[in-house]
């Protein structure tokens, strides 16, 4: 009689132990928010989409469409994109990020309005507001642009043609495009439209140069790899203006860089 007792008592704490252990298992699963898309190495949940699309509605109230989902991922698809060049991106990138947006933000009251949206979840506000608001910025500006292996060609183009214009008068004379401006420490003298760093081209630029010289090197100027020449100085009594003439040379296309790096990064869309 003891030995069924105590089979029985067995039996009765395996089955308490499984409905214990059973509860905790779906209680655990159902807490955590459905993932619905794999980009890359990040998910993207229901959650997510929810805040991105709150973020929307901010910036476009009159806009009924939801894309909170698709918005995140162009977003992991670029984060993806920038790990898959050996580029960091971790937390404290993001924090670093989110204190810049903080500091440079020219619409305060908005910005306090979208942190609003993820209250006191700081990881939904770096994941989907920081991010994608990162990589926008840096992955162009910042990567694509300034990477050497990306640019090599572009580049390649570019020296050619400045070992060219050392070497030759007329180089700049068979181009049929030349971009034409001035420098001047007195800024009613420089030349409105084509814009430059002057004081970068100041002390960087004329101290190299005579008039008639090319500058020795390539100059990076944004989309552009630039060639310049300075052509003349006037007045020479008063503050000086100095005439250049420049060569640009376009960097690589990103658009198509871009959709060959979008075909390495894997989208799975688990849910509708």
């Amino acid at each position: 009689m003891l030995c069924f007792k105590q089979r029985m008592i067995k039996k009765l704490q395996t089955f308490l132990w499984f409905i214990c252990f059973s509860t905790l298992f779906w209680s655990v699963n159902c807490s955590r928010p459905k993932v619905i898309a794999i980009v890359g190495s990040y998910k993207i949940s229901e959650k997510d989409v929810q805040y991105r699309n709150q973020v929307f509605k901010n910036y476009f109230p009159e806009d009924k469409r939801e894309l909170g989902k698709e918005e995140l991922v162009r977003a992991f698809t670029l984060a993806q994109i920038l790990k898959n060049n050996a580029q960091p991106l971790d937390d404290a990138i993001l924090e670093k990020e989110a204190k810049r947006i903080d500091e440079k933000s020219q619409m305060p009251g908005r910005l306090q309005q979208l942190k609003a949206i993820f209250g006191s979840d700081r990881d939904a506000y770096l994941r989907c507001f920081v991010l994608p608001v990162y990589v926008e910025r840096t992955l162009y500006y910042e990567f694509f642009l300034k990477n050497a292996a990306i640019q090599k060609e572009s580049l390649k183009e570019a020296e050619d043609f400045l070992h060219k214009a050392v070497t030759s008068k007329n180089a700049f004379a068979v181009l049929k495009k030349l971009e034409r401006f001035s420098v001047s420490r007195d800024a009613k003298l420089q030349t409105q439209g084509f814009v430059v760093d002057n004081e970068r081209w100041l002390q960087g630029v004329v101290p190299q140069v005579k008039v008639g010289q090319v500058f020795p090197k390539i100059i990076d100027y944004g989309e552009h790899w630039m060639v310049a020449k300075l052509q003349s100085t006037t007045p020479k009594n008063k503050t000086p203006v100095y005439h250049f003439e420049a060569a640009l040379f376009p960097k690589r296309d990103y658009s198509s860089w871009l959709e060959a790096e979008k075909q390495k990064v894997p989208v799975e869309h688990l849910l509708k």
